[in-house]
């Protein structure tokens, strides 16, 4: 497995819609890539003493209607 990891900022995930949403089409080909993927809300993202930081959430996408599921 490759040590690459995508973080990706959007909107709730379960709120998309799978046949036009861009970010989806992303995380999809990040995956078939074995890159690990991660999305996070901009509601979570902060900065601490200048630097970037956010709480996200691994993520494994489908490409059907059932198009993600959270890692725990």
């Amino acid at each position: 497995m490759t040590n690459i990891k995508l973080g990706v900022v959007m909107d709730p995930i379960e709120a998309i819609n799978p046949k036009k949403d861009s970010t989806l089409a992303m995380l999809l080909a990040a995956q078939q890539r074995d890159w690990q993927i991660f999305y996070f809300l901009p509601q979570h993202l902060m900065l601490d003493q200048g630097r970037p930081k956010g709480h996200g959430r691994a993520l494994t996408v489908y490409d059907n209607l059932d198009h993600y599921r959270e890692e725990i």
